[in-house]
């Protein structure tokens, strides 16, 4: 068995009993270990052992919210008590901007961050940076306003260790043809690809959330315009470059602009693709899980939950990993159990946050495939 000594007074421990202590901690605390002697920084700094770390660790995904260049995090798998669950880290000064500045996506411990025209990939546990250059539909659509943005995201292809960044562009107010675009972190530059040309819009343009990906695909909640506004799942398949649509329940009734309260949103739940959807008028949410890929047959209602204490504007957001549902009214998030019942509820105020503009995301020790990628100078 391989030992290592870590200088004078110092007891020897097995590699493997160092490993299985290091990988109990959160990222932010691994940071903290490379400095406490060479052959730990070599550990953590390993590849081998970063994806082993994201694998196997206890740790969860988390809210990534940003305002006044500062980025708050929140386990909401936790407590939500203000001072156990919330982490908060700087932003770097270069990626900042005090005026337009949201999320894109994320995937695996990377944040996108749109900044006025410019976008960055940003873990901000290791501190490190990229910036993605401008596509060149982003200059053509420049001088033509009509085109913006419907859907876009990051993913991760685990077959040629790349990181994506998808957009899928549409003319407003018209069914027109739509254009896509994948920027490869490994290859630097942009490439068209096949869109998808379907009629439909996001579900939910005033709260707008990227992707949530899961097993190697993006997926956006979207509203397909046929004879009525009917949700749908819009999927963007990483290791192939490819577009898909996967029909919602069909239980789950078509869009109602005229009731705004109504919510949808995309979760994860027991390592499935689950959509989540809220009813205003009787206060109840229902929770659908596709039991097998791609598979429409295969979504299977597993519970109705109607809350106990109703909000007046209740934003789905996600599940924890127990089945909690979260979700935000106005300027308070708040945890509900599996009865329906306030489990929690954590006030913006205490955080002190200007806006809420949020991602949900798991900490890492990942580095970018590419070698521009850069460290933390400015924050």
């Amino acid at each position: 068995m391989k030992k290592q000594s870590h200088g004078k007074g110092m007891e020897v421990l097995p590699e493997e009993m160092i490993m299985e202590i290091l990988f109990k901690l959160n990222v932010k605390s691994l940071v903290r270990c490379k400095s406490v002697c060479k052959s730990w920084l070599s550990l953590i700094s390993d590849s081998h052992f970063t994806k082993l770390h994201f694998d196997l660790s206890p740790a969860t995904e988390k809210f990534m919210i940003v305002s006044n260049r500062k980025l708050t995090t929140i386990d909401f798998n936790a407590s939500l008590n203000y001072y156990s669950s919330c982490v908060h880290f700087e932003v770097p000064q270069r990626i900042f901007h005090p005026y337009y500045f949201k999320f894109g996506g994320s995937c695996r411990g990377f944040l996108l961050l749109e900044s006025l025209k410019d976008k960055w990939l940003w873990n901000p546990c290791t501190g490190c940076y990229k910036q993605v250059c401008r596509s060149p539909l982003e200059y053509s659509f420049e001088t033509n306003p009509n085109y913006d943005v419907l859907f876009r995201g990051l993913g991760y292809d685990p077959l040629t260790d790349d990181y994506l960044v998808v957009q899928l562009f549409s003319k407003l107010y018209s069914n027109d043809r739509k254009y896509a675009e994948v920027f490869s972190i490994r290859a630097n530059k942009w490439k068209e690809i096949e869109p998808v040309n379907l009629s439909f819009t996001p579900c939910d343009s005033e709260n707008y959330s990227p992707g949530r990906v899961l097993n190697n695909v993006i997926y956006w909640l979207g509203c397909c315009i046929k004879e009525e506004v009917n949700v749908f799942i819009l999927g963007f398949d990483v290791t192939k470059r490819m577009f898909f649509e996967i029909a919602a329940p069909v239980d789950v009734a078509p869009v109602n602009y005229g009731n705004s309260k109504d919510r949808k949103a995309l979760s994860e739940l027991a390592g499935l693709l689950s959509l989540c959807v809220y009813t205003e008028s009787n206060h109840s949410i229902e929770i659908w899980s596709m039991k097998e890929y791609k598979i429409e047959s295969s979504w299977t209602k597993t519970s109705v939950v109607s809350l106990v204490v109703p909000c007046r504007f209740f934003n789905l957001v996600c599940l924890t990993k127990d089945g909690d549902i979260v979700g935000k009214d106005g300027d308070e998030l708040i945890k509900y159990n599996k009865k329906g019942e306030v489990k929690e509820i954590l006030s913006w105020a205490r955080l002190n946050l200007s806006s809420f503009h949020f991602e949900i995301c798991k900490e890492s020790l990942f580095s970018l495939p590419c070698h521009d990628e850069q460290a933390p100078k400015d924050i």
